[in-house]
């Protein structure tokens, strides 16, 4: 045997060689995958495809872009190993569009088979062909003996090269796409809406940042920087409210052929948001934004939150570049995702289809009974400016209007629901003040009703609750607290200008000067009988001296109260 292998030594060991030699260049390039398998989240999507990345939506980064439509949940596509990413945007009609980018980041087994021969040939081969060549000194070399030499020399020098052939890492060969939203477009049977508020309420170290170098790392959840934010972050309200009316209003939830009057009797259900976690989440250059927020969904009484519901959602990734951080498109995108996940609960659907719900509140409600008294009654316009107070919440003030003896106040819905506590504090004329209780508004009339809980008797407006008669031109006087509360029961003259419908209902429009603070103050005539309660003004470039006031008359039917002498 001995004998034998000494003997034929180089045709062995170019049998060894062969496979080697065979398997010395290329594998990288021979096991690198030219295609990816994207899972779609639904049936029936549109995939747009583009090298690099991209923001929301479609995606015009790259030469090589490709649009496909995925009948099933699976498409085949090609790839390049020479693009590090791709951004992918599913799309589906009556659907929110997600963006995810793929990357190359598994590791090319081709390349270990490489640099494993290449090994094999320096550490291995090369030092046993050289000993046998020494030990075979003076004797005449075969052409197989050469050529073995050769080959060695080749796989234990040249073939180093291979490091830099073909690619190190590789996309996977499968990846899966997130379902995704779908848009609640309102039908025509469901109820109004608007977003109320969009707070902040993060405790402290729920705002997070993770950076990831790789997406490599990423996977394998290595960050390359975390941080917290230390404090706790809390805001009443933030820009955020308008976003999502605007897009409520691109759902059909708003009706924007009212224009301003839509916002006058906004008979309508109303949101409020709340986020408690926000994350930010960075990948070589791609981000997305994650957070866990509180949504609440109140009637147009809004005696009690209807449902109140807590969503986890992401945004689509987006690509960024350093410097250049959008952060608004960031949390719109999320926001919306989140309200739509909101708004597709079926305790939600069953809410916004119940076209009787306000009138059920209304009905459930305990009639307020006031009983006029003749000595009390605002009787000239110098009365009616004791009986009009300054009604205090929390992040700002309004007015208010005392409407019985005993100490009812009506004002707007729309200043007591800026503050949630149960209790204002009211300031009087002399400068007196007290606490009053908030029993109950409705917002589709944007009026409320109080109860002092100083005992009287007050200076009160009695209510005319039969004569709807607005007469026009007549001389009105606006009482209120404009801008400051050190500006209370500031008396301010116009006229009646005309008579507006909204919807089935009226507003009596004048161009009295109103301005932030009298809303719910008393839009009255020359004898100081309440005609109505200040309600908003047109505000805009050149715009002046249109307000509007919502009837007295409406007081009984918004918020069941029955009026006797």
């Amino acid at each position: 045997m001995k004998i034998f292998v000494r003997k034929h030594w180089p045709y062995l060991l170019l049998l060894l060689i062969l496979p080697c030699f065979l398997f010395n260049t290329g594998c990288a390039v021979l096991l690198a995958n030219n295609t990816t398998t994207i899972v779609t989240g639904q049936d029936s999507t549109t995939l747009d495809i583009a090298s690099g990345y991209s923001s929301i939506g479609i995606n015009n980064i790259g030469s090589n872009n490709i649009t496909a439509f995925v009948p099933e949940r699976a498409k085949t596509i090609q790839i390049s190993n020479k693009v590090n990413s791709y951004s992918v945007t599913q799309s589906r009609n009556g659907y929110l569009p997600y963006t995810l980018p793929i990357a190359r980041y598994k590791f090319n087994p081709g390349k270990a088979i490489d640099i494993g021969v290449d090994f094999i040939g320096t550490f291995v081969m090369f030092p046993v062909i050289t000993a046998i060549n020494s030990s075979n000194t003076g004797v005449a070399a075969s052409p197989v003996t050469g050529l073995v030499s050769e080959s060695v020399l080749n796989i234990g020098t040249l073939s180093w090269l291979d490091l830099f052939i073909g690619p190190w890492k590789l996309y996977p060969k499968i990846n899966t796409m997130p379902a995704l939203v779908k848009i609640p477009y309102r039908t025509n049977d469901e109820n109004r809406l608007y977003v109320k508020s969009v707070g902040v309420d993060i405790k402290k170290n729920n705002l997070k940042e993770t950076y990831y170098k790789r997406f490599k790392a990423y996977y394998k959840h290595n960050a390359t920087l975390t941080r917290s934010e230390e404090s706790a972050i809390k805001h009443r309200n933030t820009q955020f409210a308008d976003t999502l009316n605007h897009v409520l209003a691109t759902w059909n939830y708003q009706d924007t052929n009212r224009g301003f009057f839509s916002h006058v009797y906004n008979g309508a259900y109303y949101l409020k948001c709340e986020v408690n976690d926000f994350s930010i989440v960075g990948v070589d250059h791609y981000m997305f934004v994650d957070f866990k927020c509180n949504w609440k969904i109140y009637g147009t009484t809004s005696d009690n939150e209807i449902y109140s519901y807590t969503t986890d959602c992401s945004s689509s990734w987006l690509g960024f570049s350093e410097g250049d951080f959008e952060f608004d498109e960031f949390a719109t995108d999320v926001f919306q995702r989140s309200m739509a996940a909101f708004l597709n609960t079926d305790e939600v659907q069953k809410c916004l289809h119940d076209k009787n719900a306000t009138a059920s509140f209304i009905k459930k409600w305990a009639p307020i009974n006031i009983t006029e008294t003749a000595n009390d009654s605002v009787k000239s316009l110098d009365e009616a400016i004791t009986a009009v107070v300054t009604v205090v919440v929390s992040e700002g003030h309004g007015s208010g209007c005392i409407i019985s003896p005993d100490g009812y106040v009506i004002t707007n819905h729309h200043v007591t629901t800026e503050d949630t506590a149960s209790k204002v504090k009211i300031l009087f004329s002399n400068g007196d003040s007290a606490m009053a209780t908030v029993l109950r508004s409705n917002a589709e009339y944007d009026l409320a009703i109080l109860k002092l809980d100083k005992p009287g008797p007050y200076k009160y407006f009695p209510v005319d609750t039969v004569t709807h008669d607005i007469p026009i031109g007549d001389d009105v006087f606006a009482i209120g607290t404009p801008e400051s509360i050190f500006l209370g029961q500031t008396l301010t003259k116009g006229i009646i200008s005309g008579e507006r419908s909204a919807g089935d209902k009226t507003i009596i429009q004048t161009d009295v000067s109103i301005n932030p603070g009298n809303s719910g103050g008393a839009l009255v005539n020359t004898s100081g009988h309440l005609l109505g309660i200040v309600n908003a003004k047109m505000k805009g470039e050149g715009v002046q001296g249109i307000g509007f006031a919502i009837p007295a008359s409406y007081i009984d039917e918004a918020l069941k109260v029955q009026f006797s002498k």
